[in-house]
């Protein structure tokens, strides 16, 4: 199974994904920001399920996103969930960049078969091995 990578500032949400998934037999990592995120999908060897928040400090969801855009091998390598609670708030250009990337969305407050479902969906755009 791939690993997810969790990356949320509220370590109440990232231990309560992480503790979820492992459950899920899911290898977690977490970060805090999108800053440690980056340096986390950098560093993988393997391809990651990335769930990320969009509202974090230092460097947000949203920032994070664009960045993954303009690397083609952090954007293709990996597959992305945002978590947020304001799903229908989204300006018309990060809409359009998310489905460029086939991003999932994940509202807050979480259903926790939705989570499993999204992962599941998540794992099948990773690029084999």
């Amino acid at each position: 199974m791939p690993a997810v990578l969790i990356v949320d500032d509220d370590a109440d949400i990232r231990l309560a994904l992480s503790d979820l998934l492992t459950d899920e037999q899911y290898e977690t990592i977490t970060a805090t920001n999108g800053l440690a995120a980056l340096a986390c999908l950098r560093q993988s060897a393997q391809p990651l399920i990335v769930l990320v928040d969009l509202s974090m400090p230092q460097l947000d969801g949203i920032g994070f996103l664009r960045q993954v855009q303009a690397d083609p091998h952090l954007a293709d390598t990996h597959a992305y969930i945002v978590m947020t609670a304001r799903e229908r708030t989204f300006p018309l250009a990060l809409v359009q960049q998310m489905r460029q990337l086939h991003i999932s969305f994940l509202s807050k407050p979480f259903d926790i078969e939705q989570v499993i479902a999204l992962i599941a969906q998540a794992a099948q755009r990773l690029p084999a091995s």
